[in-house]
């Protein structure tokens, strides 16, 4: 698990980052997206952090989108 935690693996030699994340992600805690920022913002990364209100994991693939666009 630590492997996997995100946040434990910022270095220096990151490059920007833009994290985005739903408050009511059903897998990702939003917890662990604001511990990333905060490793970021530790090591003086350039990063831009969004939380939006609601949405599922997977959200960025637009496939509910897809599906009713005709």
């Amino acid at each position: 698990m630590e492997y996997m935690s995100l946040e434990k693996q910022v270095t220096e030699y990151m490059p920007p980052c833009f994290l985005w994340q739903t408050a009511t992600d059903e897998l990702v805690p939003v917890q662990k997206s604001f511990l990333f920022a905060q490793a970021l913002q530790e090591k003086k990364i350039p990063y831009a952090f969004h939380v939006f209100s609601k949405g599922k994991h997977g959200l960025s693939f637009a496939d509910e989108w897809i599906r009713t666009t005709p």
